[in-house]
Order: structure tokens, then C-alpha cells, then sequence
């Protein structure tokens, strides 16, 4: 696919992952600024439509992770999950930190 992407795409990280296929603009690159009172620049205004391994790989899973369900289905799975990478750096730090407070009571 040749599309032609935004170029605040090719000069900074992917903006978080929700569960909706399109990667919002980071406000530093919204064209439009925020109005009086309530109402806000749209954060989908340049956004880029993104497939469902396209969202998984920026979420940290492998693109042929097997998501289930429909398209719609697919991208809440993925906007509402733990990223791989955070998943594993937290677990690993509760270990330390289980393992390494049982060791100075003595314990095993």
C-alpha cells in the first residue's frame, strides 16, 4: 500500500494505541488549536488508519498474534491491553523485589 502518510508519522513515536484503528495526531502537530470553553481541536484530525497488525506490532505483540473476533473486537483487545514489554519489565521488578525482601527475612 503506497499511501501517503502525515509527516509527523516519520519524525517522532507513535501516539498510544486505543481501541479504534486510527493513531491520533499528537497535539504538537495538530494543524488546529483549541477553541473557547469546552470544545477542542478533533485529536483525530490527520490521524492515520492503522490495520490490526499494524496496531499490534505498535502495542509490542508479534503482527501474527491471533486477536479474535470481528475488526472492531480486534482493536479493543489490543487498546486495552499491557503492552508485552511493560508486561514483562513489571513482572520482572515484582520478582525482584518478592524474592529479594523474602532472602533478607530468611525465608525462601
Amino acid at each position: 500500500m503506497a499511501e501517503q502518510r502525515p509527516e509527523w508519522t516519520r519524525k517522532r513515536p507513535a501516539t498510544t494505541v486505543v481501541a479504534d484503528p486510527r493513531i491520533s495526531t499528537p497535539r504538537a502537530y495538530r494543524k488546529s488549536k483549541p477553541r473557547s470553553g469546552k470544545e477542542w481541536a478533533s485529536q483525530f484530525e490527520e490521524a492515520v488508519r492503522v490495520s490490526v497488525e499494524e496496531a499490534a506490532v505498535l502495542q509490542g505483540f508479534p503482527a501474527d498474534y491471533p486477536w479474535q473476533g470481528s475488526r472492531t473486537r480486534c482493536f479493543l483487545q489490543i487498546g486495552n491491553a499491557v503492552c508485552p514489554p511493560v508486561a514483562s519489565l513489571v513482572v520482572a521488578a515484582a520478582a525482584r523485589h518478592s524474592f529479594g525482601h523474602n532472602k533478607r527475612e530468611g525465608r525462601r
